[in-house]
Order: structure tokens, then C-alpha cells, then sequence
């Protein structure tokens, strides 16, 4: 809207220039209309068609999180991006997909309401919060939503979910591990903490509060350092990971 008239404001201005005499200054910003508008109108029609969701705050050991997928032309570039806290250390996976899959997934996400749903969040201190950005067939929409999972309305965990199983069949699963430690010889640790803490292990801050799910740690003896919100004591905890296993914490820190 705004474009076209800033376009139709020039054509006026260049019939009032003319008359002034000043018909070569006028002409210019004409052309730059002409150009932009000649510009959009070469882009493809499919140009905008979109999704990305992107972490905002919760038990995510990573810095950064981004799944998304953009139409071009002939499929879909699909892609997953985490970066690691404190660390210039990105890992990122790009993959293509058939235009009719991913068509297919908007058309789905688009039935789940996608371009109409809101900012909608929980209360519980715990969740993952994220942002939806997508546009399809000439439409968009974004939208802020925590703890989608624990939502009466089912409709923004279908499209999470949804979006997450499309790029990670393409892209693979990334979990955060430790960047020394070869993939095979790790372990998980999920910890949960009540009330919540900031984290350390092994004297790495994670720069994300608990919970903390499907981190990826070596083998052996480690030690958390939790910092529960409001207080200025640290509760220090031995824990251990085994090779392959899933390692579950879940602390009162106010025993």
C-alpha cells in the first residue's frame, strides 16, 4: 500500500513539476517507481511463501534456534540452525524438498489456522516460547506463542510440531553436545529444578535457566552449579552421565 503511493504521489508531483519547470528533478524519483515497481512485479508469485520459527526464551541449552522453509523456484529450501551459547559455533543444515511436500505441509498449517492464530502463552514457568513468522498464497501472519504444548487450543502445538518434523526429516535431528566429545561416546542430561535456576556445568555457563532438555554431555562424573531465581547461594550437584543413557535430574533446590 504504502509503495504504490509513494508512486502515484511522484506522477502527481511530476504534472506540478513540469508546470514549475521542474520536469528533470521530478522525473527522477518517477523512474525509481518505475524500476521498483518493474522489480516486484519480476519476482515470482510465490516469492513470499514461508514459514520460520524461531526460539525467543526457554529450557533450550542452545543460544539460538531457528527452523524454517522458503519456496523457490521448482521446491522448498528447508533449513535448522542452532548456535551454541558463548561461542561463535553455529550448526547449520540446509536440505531441499518437492514444491508438492512442502505445499502440502502450508496447506495443512494453513487448515490449522497458521495465518489467523495470535499471541497466546501459559502461565507456568516452564516452556519453550517461540516466534511464527509465514506467508502463503498472498496472506502472512506472526505470532508470539509459549508453552504451546500446555494450550487448550491444540492448534499451535500442530503447527510447531509440524514444522519441526518436516525440517528435521530434511535436516536431521541437531542436539546440543559437547563440541571435544566424538557424537557416539555421549550421553543426555535432562534436569528440571524447582524453583528455577540459572545453570552452569562443569564451570560453562549455559546462559539459559532450567529446565534443561537433551544436553549432550561426555561420559563420567560432572558438576552442575544451579542458582535458583531470588537467591545468592549456589547449590552445587555431582552428577553422572553413562555412554548412550539418559541421565534425569529433578531437585527441590529449597531442601
Amino acid at each position: 500500500m504504502s509503495s504504490s503511493w509513494g508512486c502515484s504521489s511522484a506522477q502527481s508531483g511530476k504534472k506540478e513539476g513540469l508546470r514549475t519547470g521542474s520536469g528533470t528533478l521530478m522525473l527522477l524519483p518517477i523512474v525509481a517507481c518505475l524500476l521498483w515497481s518493474n522489480a516486484a512485479q519480476a519476482q515470482p508469485q510465490y516469492w513470499y511463501d514461508q514459514v520460520r520459527v524461531t526460539l525467543e526464551a526457554g529450557g533450550s541449552p542452545f543460544h539460538s534456534v531457528q527452523l524454517g522453509m522458503r519456496r523457490v523456484n521448482g521446491g522448498w529450501v528447508v533449513w535448522q540452525t542452532k548456535q551454541y551459547p558463548y561461542v561463535p559455533v553455529y550448526d547449520n543444515r540446509v536440505s531441499v524438498a518437492p514444491a508438492a511436500d512442502g505445499d502440502e505441509l502450508m496447506s495443512l498449517l494453513e487448515g490449522a489456522g497458521l495465518l489467523d492464530l495470535k499471541d497466546a502463552g501459559t502461565d507456568v514457568p516452564f516452556g519453550l516460547t517461540w516466534r511464527i513468522e509465514a506467508g502463503w498464497n498472498g496472506r502472512s501472519n506472526t505470532l508470539v506463542v509459549k508453552g504451546a504444548e500446555l494450550l487448550d487450543d491444540g492448534r499451535y502445538a500442530t503447527v510447531l510440531e509440524a514444522v519441526r518434523t518436516f525440517v528435521e526429516r530434511r535436516t536431521g535431528v541437531v542436539r546440543f553436545r559437547d563440541l571435544v566429545q566424538p557424537e557416539g561416546e555421549l550421553g543426555l542430561l535432562n534436569l528440571r529444578t524447582f524453583p528455577l535456576a540459572d545453570v552452569e556445568i562443569d564451570g560453562v555457563p549455559l546462559g539459559r535457566e532450567t529446565p534443561v532438555n537433551g544436553l549432550e554431555l561426555g561420559p563420567g562424573v560432572h558438576v552442575a552449579r544451579l542458582l535458583p531465581q531470588g537467591s545468592e547461594k549456589p547449590r552445587r550437584i555431582k552428577f553422572t552421565i553413562y555412554k548412550g543413557q539418559v541421565t534425569n535430574l529433578n531437585l527441590n533446590l529449597n531442601e
